[in-house]
């Protein structure tokens, strides 16, 4: 059972209630954390602190109301960037794929698979994936719903002469990231983020529910294993008007 009194260099009163225990609790366990740091899912904390679901989202929200948890609707709890910094909070990029980030948090993510096929690469994907021009790329589009919730449309691509056999998987309840160091023996070293807003228009709005055109974030991301040469790059447009542009890459290889 939780039994910590106070918070270390906490100005506030001695908590009484077993919800401000844990409130208390939390804000010391994550007083030195990163900002965007994950809090673990709500059964987690629950086993942590030996206290209930109602008594954890209390504790949670509180933090949240004081500002220094930041709430994502549909991806979790993160710590909040210092009160001086960017008011957006952290969003991160898993090395091992949004679908074991999310499923870390207690969340279920399935896709929709729009586009599962052998195309021509892009300018902009063949110079990101530094391939000759036209070559050949298994390209691969998904609409990502978090907890049934849609969530964001991305868009991947790898080397179809290493890569060609992805267009025969099932992606709607796999993990892309999951298959590639399974089945092809990739383990993702770095990766490469960059951000702009883009106006969403035509199918890709309409996938995304959205007016077309609408203003949201993209962002391109392409991933390195052990050589210099990327082996995925990835498309994402997010359905949220206030996702955020501020990206770490987490490797836990």
């Amino acid at each position: 059972m939780f039994d910590r009194p106070t918070v270390s260099g906490a100005h506030r009163p001695t908590p009484r209630k077993k919800y401000e225990l844990v409130q208390a609790a939390l804000a010391e366990d994550y007083a030195h954390a990163g900002a965007g740091t994950s809090l673990p899912s709500e059964s987690d904390l629950c086993h942590r602190y030996g206290v209930s679901r109602v008594t954890v989202r209390r504790a949670v929200n509180e933090l949240v109301n004081e500002g220094l948890l930041t709430r994502q609707q549909g991806r979790g709890t993160f710590v909040s960037p210092a009160r001086d910094a960017s008011s957006h909070p952290a969003e991160w990029i898993d090395s091992r794929g949004f679908f074991a980030q999310m499923r870390d948090q207690g969340l279920h993510v399935s896709s929709t698979i729009l586009f599962q096929e052998i195309v021509t690469a892009s300018r902009e994907v063949s110079d990101a994936l530094q391939l000759p021009a036209r070559e050949e790329v298994v390209r691969l589009d998904r609409l990502r719903h978090v907890d049934g919730r849609l969530d964001h449309l991305t868009r991947s691509w790898l080397s179809a002469k290493k890569y060609r056999r992805l267009i025969e998987y099932n992606l709607t309840d796999r993990s892309l990231q999951g298959i590639l160091s399974a089945d092809f023996g990739f383990t993702p070293r770095l990766g490469e983020a960059t951000t702009r807003i883009i106006e969403v228009a035509g199918v890709d709005a309409e996938h995304l529910r959205l007016p077309s055109p609408t203003v949201r974030l993209r962002t391109f991301l392409r991933i390195y294993g052990r050589g210099r040469v990327p082996e995925v790059c990835t498309e994402t447009i997010y359905a949220d008007a206030h996702a955020s542009p501020t990206f770490t890459y987490i490797s836990h290889s």
